[in-house]
């Protein structure tokens, strides 16, 4: 009875926050059962409807005017619109019709409704200028001819049918001697417009634009860019022409030269499959249907065990590397030449302060990226490093806590006989230095669990934010791995004066 009277604040806040829990899912039920029961576009023409759209496209002026009554939710890429709508924020997303299909290719997570918001045309812009004028009706002659001569569908039918196995586009050309060289600024997460690829810019465009500098006998250079960030290009005549499926609309043309449409489509509306298939049921239903699908019917499950046995290779592979690693650079930092332990201890020290996942995503990118096992071997070597640190600490601490008589022996018996020192270390503190070997091990699993789990399976899509073409994403990732070793140094230099403050109370 003592136990409730004196942990009573305790069981009343626990209580409180499953109250709460359980009142929020029965809310998040209610609004998921809630969700789209329609199938007809003229359903979604109603104030009980949201419909998601991304920032900085034509896709909410295609709503208000083809469903006046319905609510509108803006979300700042395409890509956080669909995840909105798989986590039931929203009744549909509206958006392009290819790229709705480039989706549908993956992933049975989503459903298109019948009928269109906006029929519309797509086509390369140019910059508002007599040469951009004159290099676009140069390219508009090329348009009609390939689509005269069927060329146009049959690139049509490469990147908007069903195939998953053509998806690539060639090289780019190179100018001959003294010719021109055209500088495209395209858009570059537009799937399956253009994008890239293994590092190379692909998709219906570029393929158009690749074949219209063989023709015409001009060089390409390429550089991929964010939507407005192209736009804006294009418009202060920084690039000679841009493309990523450029809806054709009056006020745009205010700021561009177009060319002839190479693609007719429009904006549609997306809905989420298994939201729709889930309205009306319960918590419990929609979860055990949410598992049979994500298990079963998606075979995601082999993903997990993949996951797994990334995560255990991973790990064994890292301490097998890591432990002579941490031994080799102890002793170095003990026995070596003033000028190795220095460079040693300067190593460490660095290793301490940047974050394994920093290290990993530096290894990958600049050295591994282009490998099969390239995420793998990565994250074998930062974890081996992360690995060999803490053993360097370990025995480090523990090395201290010999008497000074007899650690000074063993620095000479060390020195004279080689393992000798070691072999005197693991036996004076066996126990300690095995716990810390088996708390790293430990350690070193959960860290390589995200590696497993996310990390390897793509790295290319969960660190899509890094491009290698782009000097400023490179430097923010060199940003932020200075940020957070100072940030980890000024930590660690706080935690020791807490610990030493302790110590002399």
């Amino acid at each position: 009875m003592s136990f409730y009277k004196k942990n009573l604040g305790l069981i009343i806040t626990a209580i409180l926050l499953l109250a709460a829990l359980s009142a929020g899912l029965v809310f998040l039920g209610k609004k998921q059962a809630g969700r789209t029961t329609a199938t007809e576009i003229t359903d979604f023409n109603s104030g009980k409807m949201t419909i998601g759209v991304a920032q900085g496209y034509i896709f909410d002026a295609a709503v208000k005017e083809a469903l006046p009554k319905a609510k509108l939710r803006y979300y700042d890429t395409r890509e956080l619109a669909m995840r909105g709508l798989l986590a039931g924020e929203v009744d549909a997303v509206a958006e392009d019709e290819a790229s709705i299909r480039a989706m549908l290719r993956s992933t049975d997570a989503f459903a298109m409704i019948d009928g269109y918001l906006t029929e519309d045309a797509y086509a390369f812009v140019f910059p508002k200028t007599k040469d951009g004028e004159e290099l676009a009706k140069e390219y508009s002659s090329f348009i009609q001819k390939k689509r005269n001569l069927g060329e146009l569908a049959e690139l049509e039918d490469k990147w908007f049918g069903k195939a998953t196995d053509n998806k690539q586009s060639e090289d780019l050309p190179k100018a001959p001697a003294g010719g021109r060289t055209l500088n495209l600024a395209f858009y570059d997460t537009d799937i399956p417009f253009s994008y890239v690829s293994a590092g190379r810019p692909v998709g219906f465009d570029i393929d158009v634009a690749i074949a219209f500098c063989r023709e015409k006998g001009y060089g390409l250079n390429a550089t991929g860019m964010e939507f407005n960030e192209m736009l804006d290009s294009i418009e202060q005549g920084t690039y000679d022409f841009g493309c990523g499926s450029v809806t054709v609309s009056e006020e745009r043309g205010e700021r561009f030269t177009f060319g002839e449409p190479d693609y007719y489509g429009g904006v549609r509306l997306v809905v989420s499959a298994t939201v729709k298939n889930r309205a009306g049921q319960g918590v419990l239903n929609r979860f055990a249907d949410s598992f049979s699908v994500t298990f079963l019917q998606e075979g995601r499950g082999w993903l997990f065990l993949g996951g797994i046995f990334t995560t255990i290779l991973v790990t064994l592979l890292a301490v097998v590397v890591g432990t002579p690693i941490g031994m080799i650079a102890y002793a170095a930092s003990r026995r070596g030449h003033l000028i190795v332990r220095m460079v040693v201890k300067a190593l460490v020290w660095i290793i301490q302060g940047v974050p394994a996942l920093m290290i990993i995503m530096s290894l990958y990118y600049a050295f591994y990226r282009d490998l099969k096992i390239g995420g793998i071997l990565a994250g074998v070597i930062g974890f081996a490093l992360s690995f060999g640190n803490d053993l360097y600490g370990n025995l480090s601490y523990h090395a201290k806590q010999l008497n000074d008589g007899k650690t000074e022996e063993d620095y000479r018996l060390y020195a004279i006989q080689g393992d000798a020192f070691f072999k005197t270390l693991l036996s004076a503190e066996r126990t300690g230095i095995a716990f810390g070997f088996r708390e790293s091990a430990l350690h070193l699993l959960k860290m390589t669990s995200v590696l497993g789990f996310i990390a390897v399976q793509d790295m290319t899509k969960v660190m899509e934010i890094i491009r290698t073409e782009s000097y400023e994403q490179v430097m923010i990732l060199t940003a932020t791995t200075i940020a957070y070793f100072i940030l980890i140094k000024a930590a660690g230099g706080l935690l020791s004066r807490i610990r030493y403050g302790a110590e002399d109370n």
